[in-house]
């Protein structure tokens, strides 16, 4: 249905002028725990103006593609998606990508963790099937600078929900997997995720000063060991937050992140997961995420 229309559209929107942008963008994250990431992610967007009108919610009304391609050391990614904004204040959005994963030096990019696996370390499987992700997404967004005119008038408030499903095809629904050197927790299934910013925007080149939280709560699987039993915490929503600084010239960004995370602790940590015994959540710092992006 969204092939058909999107073709529809597709001519009105000729007699409107194309915005396309293609950027390199390198992802880091310095972990507390010790652990480090990086990732490189190339991508190409067209941007149509669509259905503008002359008041401040509808003039800058927009549909959008982007595909793009990720690389880091122990996995690939490939993938798109497609935004709407129907009014200033919503973006809605669907997007999808497939990538897969390989071992480098300690670090695991694929793997399956059965029930059996007793292990503190996953049975790798390198390039063993492939993790197939797809989304659907709302977004709320606000700037005081729309009603208060001035450069130093800007607030902004944007805070997204997405129903994301993942699933690793060579996983069957009961059997968790790792992807990408993460804890080997995930199930084929779907997820509730959530960001938010709040931010003050300045006319310098440090663009941004503000506060990032994010949440990630699954659907799938949830009832499988909920916190109130003292499992392992199927039902868990984990929160990440902390402060951003956010720099931006004519053709390179950076961006800043320290963050903290809750993180559940276990009176029973032995063998695999699904046999630890939640007992509290603390808060704790998580990493210092840096990301430098080059738009051409």
């Amino acid at each position: 249905m969204m092939r058909v229309f999107f073709v529809i559209m597709s001519f009105p929107l000729m007699l409107f002028a194309v915005t396309t942008k293609n950027q390199i963008q390198w992802l880091n994250a310095l972990y507390w725990s010790g652990g480090v990431e990086t990732k490189v992610v190339l991508s190409h967007e067209r941007k149509f103006p669509f259905l503008q009108g002359e008041n401040i919610l509808t003039r800058e009304n927009f549909l959008s593609w982007r595909v793009f391609g990720e690389i880091s050391p122990v996995s690939l990614n490939t993938g798109g998606e497609m935004a709407f904004s129907p009014l200033a204040i919503f973006v809605f959005g669907i997007g999808g990508k497939v990538g897969t994963g390989w071992n480098f030096l300690s670090f695991t990019g694929l793997a399956l963790n059965p029930l059996t696996n007793t292990q503190p370390t996953q049975t790798p499987t390198p390039f063993g099937g492939s993790v197939v992700e797809m989304w659907g997404k709302g977004a709320f967004q606000f700037d005081t600078g729309a009603v208060i005119p001035g450069e130093w008038s800007h607030v902004l408030l944007y805070t997204e929900h997405s129903l994301n499903y993942r699933m690793l095809t060579s996983a069957d629904k009961d059997t968790p997997w790792l992807y990408e050197a993460d804890n080997g927790q995930n199930y084929n299934g779907w997820r509730y995720l959530t960001t938010s910013v709040l931010a003050y925007q300045m006319p310098l080149v440090l663009k941004n000063v503000g506060v990032l939280v994010s949440t990630t709560t699954r659907i799938s699987h949830r009832e499988d060991s909920p916190l109130a039993s003292h499992g392992w915490g199927s039902d868990y929503t984990e929160w990440v937050f902390g402060p951003l600084a956010y720099f931006e010239g004519k053709h390179h960004t950076f961006t800043l992140l320290l963050q903290w995370y809750t993180e559940r602790q276990f009176s029973v940590k032995e063998g695999h997961f699904t046999t630890w015994k939640y007992e509290k959540t603390e808060i704790k710092p998580y990493r210092l995420a840096l990301s430098y992006a080059y738009r051409f």
